[in-house]
């Protein structure tokens, strides 16, 4: 997962969010509830949103290498953490 979906309630704008620039902007130990509380419509502007995890990006698509390449360094980590304990 490399990015977070963003709904407003009130005009249903929907927009995307990078993970990594959101974690330079806030404390890492910010909860979901807590960003979605802070979060503001682009659109209307009104304050508090739904947030859940996007979908990742598609063969093809822009990040599609970076996201693959991330998921298979954290399938790797967790393989060789697997088998030291084994």
């Amino acid at each position: 997962m490399t990015q977070l979906e963003f709904w407003c309630p009130a005009c249903r704008r929907q927009s995307f969010r990078d993970i990594k620039s959101l974690l330079s902007k806030f404390d890492p130990a910010t909860d979901l509830v807590m960003l979605a509380c802070k979060a503001r419509c682009g659109c209307c502007g009104r304050r508090g949103c739904h947030i859940q995890p996007a979908e990742p990006p598609a063969p093809g698509m822009p990040g599609y290498r970076e996201w693959l390449r991330d998921e298979m360094a954290r399938c790797q980590a967790f393989l060789t953490q697997a088998r030291e304990q084994l």
